[in-house]
């Protein structure tokens, strides 16, 4: 399919906006392993997304 190295690039900034996102949600901290979750559906989406 794809790189797997281009695929789990993952930035600060996404990093820190999914984590307030879940914050917020959850209306307290994520629990481990919930973040890389929330990053790799976010690669998932990017891929199938057409680019604009």
């Amino acid at each position: 399919m794809g790189d797997e190295q281009e695929r789990l690039v993952y930035t600060d900034e996404q990093r820190d906006s999914n984590l307030a996102l879940l914050r917020e949600i959850l209306g307290g901290e994520p629990e481990p392993g919930m973040l890389q979750l929330v990053g790799e559906r976010d690669h998932e989406f990017a891929a199938r997304s057409p680019v604009a």
